[in-house]
């Protein structure tokens, strides 16, 4: 098993929060266009930023992370009973 997916999946999960803030600076970047609006409107959009921030460290920490980890054990269990 080749290094290079663990590695690029590794590197997918750091950049997954930075994702998630800009998500959030242009939902806000986005309410603030429409501050005169109705407040509805207004909890939706800043409730859509929210939902990209949490949406990125979700993916960030919740499935991109884990992956190359359970893959690196799993390739040494799988190195180790080759070799047994």
């Amino acid at each position: 098993m080749s290094i290079m997916p663990m590695g690029v999946l590794t590197k997918t999960a750091d950049a997954l929060p930075g994702f998630g803030i800009v998500a959030a600076v242009l939902g806000i970047v986005i309410t603030m266009s429409s501050i005169n609006g109705p407040v509805d409107e207004i909890g939706e959009k800043v409730g859509a930023a929210l939902v990209g921030t949490f949406l990125g460290i979700l993916l960030s920490y919740g499935f991109f992370s884990p992956w190359p980890c359970a893959w690196s054990s799993w390739a040494r269990l799988k190195s180790a009973f080759c070799e047994s």
